[in-house]
């Protein structure tokens, strides 16, 4: 499988994603204190019929880490 891998700046903060497969779009986001890899075995099943995107959230994974700011998800 050939996921795309990126980053896109998002408030000012770089978010790393990745995107497999085609079709209707599912979107998975990782719990606390994980990042993407918890959606390894899924990611790829997933693509085979489904366009996939999953990404790191602010401070795990590949994403940057927060700056001085209070969080806000929007």
């Amino acid at each position: 499988m050939n996921a795309q891998k990126d980053f896109a700046t998002v408030n000012g903060t770089r978010l790393h994603y990745e995107v497999a497969g085609s079709g209707h779009t599912v979107i998975l986001v990782h719990g606390f204190s994980v990042d993407t890899r918890m959606w390894d075995e899924q990611f790829e099943l997933l693509a085979q019929s489904y366009r996939v995107i999953r990404y790191d959230m602010r401070g795990f994974g590949e994403s940057d880490l927060p700056d001085d700011k209070p969080y806000d998800p929007c």
